[in-house]
């Protein structure tokens, strides 16, 4: 991922830090990880309230979700958008993908299964769990 050098606004008080944030609920949404980049999904956390965009847990967030990243590794990890208030400072931020068109989502993921596995023909799709193995070798 991003591996970026922490700006000075991250050395704030995590109150300062917090007060940068728009809350705009981009950086609640699941992400992927294809090859070095991050890729939003349509599957929005379960704490985040899509409406209000807000947290709904948010005092406790790490604690009930503990996939919930601070903000320290969200720059770390490159999730933040690319307008957020968090990177402007960050040169050559490389922000997540946002929404990538499905059909091009799939080849990547396909040339990342044949790069990492050696899997031959495989076409994205998911298995039934049955097919995956659930409840046996």
């Amino acid at each position: 991922m991003g591996g970026y050098l922490v700006p000075s606004d991250a050395r704030k008080s995590p109150l300062e830090r917090e007060s940068l944030c728009r809350r705009c609920g981009a950086c609640c949404y699941q992400k992927l990880l294809i090859g070095s980049t991050v890729v939003y999904t349509d599957i929005p956390c379960a704490y985040l309230d899509v409406r209000t965009r807000l947290c709904t847990v948010y005092e406790r967030r790490h604690e009930v979700n503990p996939e919930c990243l601070s903000v320290e590794m969200g720059l770390l990890r490159g999730v933040f958008p690319a307008d957020c208030p968090y990177v402007a400072d960050i040169p050559g931020y490389r922000a997540p993908v946002v929404r990538p068109d499905p059909g091009l989502l799939g080849e990547a993921l396909a040339e990342l299964a044949v790069a990492e596995l050696g899997a031959v023909g495989w076409t994205g799709a998911a298995l039934p769990v049955e097919a995956a193995g659930e409840g046996g070798a």
